[in-house]
């Protein structure tokens, strides 16, 4: 697995649920941005919800502005909001994702890229990355809000 960062639209629908963990890159309108402010220090600086806030990028348009955290990082975070996201292979060569939520599980399962509880999405779930992708966007669309 590579760690990879969220995709534009999850780091927006993460925003839109309240995420709000320091991270090294922040998307201004679908641009990446890497934290670099201030004197340069052994450690890389954080982006903040605060610190976004205060950047002469975030002037105009910032509802357009989120925080960019790895895919394993926002999965951390969901897990600590009791979802839980599980990726793994199956017999067919694809991957596919569950979602837990203490009690209640949301079963969703793609087998060869389609999607057999809705009943027939073309796409293609070939590497765990896309897949987890996808499962937190679900995650995501699940939870209430960050607490």
């Amino acid at each position: 697995m590579k760690d990879k960062l969220i995709k534009w639209d999850t780091a927006l629908l993460a925003k839109k649920k309240g995420f709000n963990s320091p991270c090294y890159y922040a998307y201004n309108n679908r641009d990446l941005k890497e934290c670099a402010i201030g004197v340069r220090t052994e450690r890389p600086c954080l982006f903040t919800v605060e610190l976004i806030k205060t950047l002469s990028f975030s002037k105009e348009g910032s509802e357009l502005i989120c925080l960019a955290p790895t895919q394993s990082l926002l999965q951390k975070a969901l897990r600590k909001n009791s979802i839980e996201i599980i990726v793994y292979p199956t017999v067919v060569g694809v991957y596919t994702f569950k979602i837990y939520h203490l009690t209640e599980i949301v079963n969703i399962i793609f087998i060869q890229g389609r999607n057999v509880i809705e009943g027939g999405s073309n796409q293609h779930w070939k590497t765990y990355e896309k897949a987890l992708e996808k499962g937190l966007q679900e995650g995501l669309n699940y939870l209430q809000n960050f607490i």
